[in-house]
């Protein structure tokens, strides 16, 4: 493999991640909404 290669797989890795990453965050906050809301314990 080119080195090329593997640095836009890499790029694209890491855009995955990142990605994952907002998800993660925005699951975090809402799930923590419903908790003050009371509708999850």
């Amino acid at each position: 493999m080119k080195v090329s290669e593997i640095n836009s797989k890499k790029v694209a890795i890491l855009m995955k991640i990142d990605d994952i990453n907002q998800a993660n965050e925005r699951w975090k906050k809402d799930t923590e909404q419903l908790r003050r809301n009371g509708v999850i314990k």
